[in-house]
């Protein structure tokens, strides 16, 4: 995925307005899509990468290490289902 079009601030504001957090009945706008999918990748990446730099600790356990590679999993999932949007598009 081409993260040099993402913009973490931004995404990051997309992510905290998204529904459920105050967006209005009108819905994402289609412009903002691609700072969405990068900032819930970018996201997840963090998330899994936080329990793995935990997993040095001695009370890591397997199921966790597990779990940050599921997550790992659903993040590369997304890039390509955003890459295969952004195909469709063009």
């Amino acid at each position: 995925m081409n993260h040099s079009i993402c913009h973490p601030a931004e995404a990051g504001r997309l992510l905290i307005a998204s529904p459920g957090h105050g967006v209005g009945q009108a819905g994402i706008a289609a412009e903002d899509w691609n700072l969405l999918f990068c900032a819930v990748t970018d996201r997840l990446r963090q998330c899994a990468n936080d329990l793995l730099a935990a997993g040095s600790l001695p009370q890591q356990t397997p199921p966790a290490i597990s779990f940050s590679s599921e997550v790992l999993e659903c993040a590369d999932a997304l890039d390509r289902l955003h890459a295969d949007l952004r195909q469709r598009r063009a």
